[in-house]
């Protein structure tokens, strides 16, 4: 039988980008006019939601503040609307949602789905002042409302781990590691690499010091110096209002520098993908699954990512490409080093990833895992 199911998260762009085919899949398994309850956005992706079979209502947080009051004014609407609409099940991601959403759905006796795609900023090894008051005051809160959720979905065994070190997660909740968000094999199709005199270090992510940046620059200097023009290494991504970002003025001297060219931001990173020849991203930030991460292994490419939660998972180390010691230049550089060395290994490690997005990583895979684990009839489509 259909449910009424509700989805509620912080960024609408975050469901279209990371996971529309789970968007689609609910509206498939839901009673009509299923709900989609976003923050304010642009036209052009409220419309997106809508086309897809949501009736979608917008209700304004700061993903950013952690100002009670301002909290408490998203969580009274919240809770109004999911009294009024009444559904059965309500799926909420992003970190603020997943607080009003549980603990609304506890009140009201519906039944909650939680997906934590990452732990972020307040989680990680930042040691201000004001991170550590932050990660004290979500750990405390998420003590309270994880206690009645359904089903909690975590994209890699660190972050499970973390939540039951810290006694957020309750010994009745039926938990859930998925491989990530999935990817869509055929969006992102196999493309042989074209192995040439130079050697292209891909590393796309928001410009933030977490996602490793200053480490890939260091590198390819230190690589520049004995390879010459050999190496060119590219950084694609969004600056942000994190507050582990780099300045614009950085990233754009390293670019008149010549060691990191930077290539602004992109709706279609598939281009970019097929003309690199390594995926680099020497991450040490509080990943879920980097989902570019995925996209990479399924257009066929080798890969250099951090030894660190979320990302040592994608990779076999050896085979599909290398796992190097966080805010380690030293063994980013040698790590990238080896496709200097041995550029026969761009084609090898390249074949090896696209096997390995095919058996561990199709989001037809991952949905239907997520489907089944929150008690859904399974579609035609997964069945």
């Amino acid at each position: 039988m259909s449910r009424k199911i509700a989805v509620v998260c912080g960024d609408v762009t975050a469901a279209l980008n990371r996971r529309p085919e789970l968007m689609k899949l609910f509206v498939e398994i839901s009673e009509p006019d299923p709900l989609f309850v976003c923050p304010a956005a642009e036209e052009k992706h409220i419309n997106a939601i809508e086309s897809i079979g949501f009736k979608c209502t917008v209700i304004d947080n700061d993903k950013q503040s952690l100002n009670p009051l301002s909290s408490f004014q998203y969580y009274k609407k919240l809770f109004k609307l999911l009294k009024d609409s009444a559904p059965d099940d309500v799926f909420v991601f992003h970190m603020l949602p997943i607080i009003s959403a549980s603990r609304a759905c506890r009140i009201l006796g519906i039944r909650c789905h939680c997906l934590f795609a990452g732990l972020g900023y307040v989680f990680s090894n930042d040691k201000s002042f004001k991170r550590k008051v932050a990660g004290s005051l979500v750990k405390r809160v998420m003590r309270s409302c994880m206690k009645d959720v359904t089903t909690i979905f975590f994209q890699n065994p660190d972050d499970c781990q973390t939540f039951k070190q810290n006694r957020m997660v309750s010994g009745d909740t039926n938990v859930v590691v998925v491989n990530g968000s999935g990817v869509a094999l055929d969006h992102f199709p196999q493309c042989k690499p074209k192995v040439g005199e130079k050697v292209i270090f891909l590393l796309v992510a928001r410009i933030l010091r977490d996602k490793g940046i200053p480490e890939f620059y260091a590198a390819t200097k230190r690589l520049k110096k004995k390879w010459g023009d050999r190496v060119e290494s590219q950084l694609l991504g969004p600056f942000d209002d994190n507050p582990n970002a780099m300045q614009r003025s950085q990233i754009e001297e390293w670019d008149r520098e010549g060691i990191v060219k930077y290539l602004g931001v992109t709706d279609d990173v598939r281009p970019y993908l097929r003309e690199a020849h390594v995926f680099t991203l020497p991450s040490f930030y509080m990943e879920g699954t980097p989902k570019i991460i995925l996209e990479t292994l399924s257009t066929g490419r080798a890969i250099i990512t951090a030894d660190s939660r979320g990302c040592r998972e994608t990779i076999d180390n050896g085979r599909n490409g290398y796992l190097v010691a966080p805010r380690d230049v030293d063994s980013l550089a040698d790590a990238m080093e080896q496709f200097l060395e041995h550029p026969e290994l761009i084609v090898e490690m390249g074949a090896a990833s696209r096997a390995f997005a095919e058996s561990r990583y199709d989001v037809h895979k991952v949905n239907a895992e997520m489907i089944e684990s929150m008690g859904f009839a399974k579609t035609e489509a997964e069945t």
